[in-house]
């Protein structure tokens, strides 16, 4: 399974100032100091019976390495997306979110990135930004991550305008959200779970 990891992550980690040493370079990379990786945003630290505790920096990228799944799933499911202006962002490692690890999202954008992405869409507007957390997509398999990529263009809605023939870009929810203990005690109780029940059970 292809793993990523950008050049330009590994310059920067190397390159982050740290008060005791180069903390994010050594989560990946031995060195005489003992690392022990706490989780994806911390890293505990032990020498000279002193402890400390490093923040990693979050860093982006353009990641254009997971288009082709997107776009394969855009063209056998999404096709409503075929025109979509999509940037392709990635983070080093996944937010976590209710506790929950989120190994992607998507996003429509704000005024000042329509402008920044301009040049990328010969002077288009930018329809949605993607961001995949490295870490995970690294871990996942191909069915995997054609399935991330669907959840998140299934989260992406266009629809045609009829007075001028554009396309209006929006985001929307998943259908179901609930307690696994509320399911477990009463069941596909509303209907927004019951049609999700229907769908695993076909």
């Amino acid at each position: 399974m292809t793993r990523f990891l950008k050049k330009d992550f590994f310059h920067q980690f190397k390159n982050f100032p740290h008060e005791s040493g180069d903390i994010a370079h050594n989560s990946y990379k031995r060195t005489t100091q003992m690392v022990t990786v706490v989780d994806y945003n911390t890293v505990q630290v032990k020498a000279d019976k002193k402890q400390k505790t490093e923040k990693v920096p979050v860093l982006h990228s353009f990641f254009e390495e997971c288009k082709p799944v997107f776009e394969s799933v855009i063209s056998t499911d999404h096709p409503e997306l075929a025109d979509a202006k999509i940037v392709y962002m990635c983070r080093n490692f996944a937010q976590k979110k209710g506790g929950k690890v989120l190994p992607g999202s998507v996003k429509r954008p704000n005024p000042h990135e329509v402008e920044l992405a301009r040049d990328r869409f010969d002077g288009s507007e930018c329809s949605f930004i993607v961001t995949i957390a490295l870490d995970v997509w690294n871990e996942y398999d191909q069915s995997k991550r054609l399935a991330l990529a669907d959840h998140l263009l299934t989260r992406c809605v266009a629809v045609e305008d009829e007075k001028n023939g554009s396309m209006k870009y929006s985001l929307r929810s998943p259908t179901a959200s609930e307690f696994p203990e509320v399911v477990e005690r009463h069941g596909a109780w509303n209907e927004e779970l019951s049609e999700l029940h229907d769908v695993m059970k076909n």
